[in-house]
C-alpha cells in the first residue's frame, strides 16, 4: 500500500507532503495524537504568530480529512536530509486549554450538563455533542467539577461507563458506550 499524506496550514492552505506520519487514538483518548516528518523548509510556514496560538492543520490521509493542531516541532536529522519532526493532537485539544469550575444548581440531564460545560458564561464554545448514550437525570447541586472543559466532559461520560471520541473534522464530540 502506498499511502499519501499531505498537511495544509490553516487558514492559508500552504501544503506540506509528509515523508512519515503516525496517528493514534483509542477508547481512553479523547482526541488524536499524531506526528509527522516534513521537509525542513516547512518550519517557516508552521511557526506560531504568538506564544499562545495553536497552529491548526488539515491533514489528508489517502483522501480522508482530519483537523489537527501542532503541539511541538523539532529537528529530525536523518541522513541525507535535515527534516522537521512535528507532533500534535486533534483539534479537541482546544477544550483542554482553560480550567474552570462546573456544576449544576438545578436538575439537569447528563446531556444538558455536557452542553453547559461547552459554554463560557452561557456562550457556546462552538462545540456540539453527538450523544449516543442513554441519558439520565442529575439532581440539582449534585455534580461539581474543577478542571478543563474536556476533563469535565470525560467525568460526566465516565459516570456511566461512556467515553469521548472526536469527529475527524468538525467541532463535534461523540459520546459513546464503552
Amino acid at each position: 500500500v502506498h499511502n499519501s499524506v499531505t498537511l495544509y496550514r490553516l487558514p492559508s492552505g500552504t501544503d506540506f507532503r509528509a515523508s512519515s506520519f503516525t496517528l493514534d487514538i483509542d477508547a481512553d483518548s479523547w482526541t488524536f495524537s499524531w506526528s509527522a516528518s516534513l521537509h525542513s523548509s516547512a518550519r517557516a510556514h508552521l511557526q506560531r504568530s504568538s506564544i499562545d496560538e495553536r497552529v491548526e492543520v488539515l491533514c489528508v490521509v489517502n483522501g480522508v480529512q482530519l483537523r489537527l493542531v501542532i503541539e511541538s516541532m523539532g529537528r529530525d536529522r536523518s541522513f541525507p536530509e535535515d527534516r522537521l519532526r512535528v507532533q500534535g493532537l486533534g483539534r479537541a485539544a482546544f477544550l483542554d486549554d482553560n480550567v474552570g469550575s462546573f456544576g449544576n444548581a438545578t436538575e439537569r440531564t447528563a446531556q444538558q450538563l455536557m452542553s453547559d460545560v461547552l459554554t463560557v458564561n452561557g456562550v457556546s464554545l462552538g462545540w456540539t455533542l453527538d450523544w449516543q448514550l442513554t441519558d439520565w437525570v442529575v439532581p440539582g447541586n449534585l455534580w461539581t467539577f474543577q478542571g478543563s472543559h474536556i476533563e469535565a466532559i470525560k467525568d460526566i461520560a465516565g459516570a456511566v461507563g461512556g467515553y469521548i471520541q472526536p469527529h475527524l473534522t468538525d467541532q463535534v464530540l461523540r459520546v459513546l458506550h464503552r
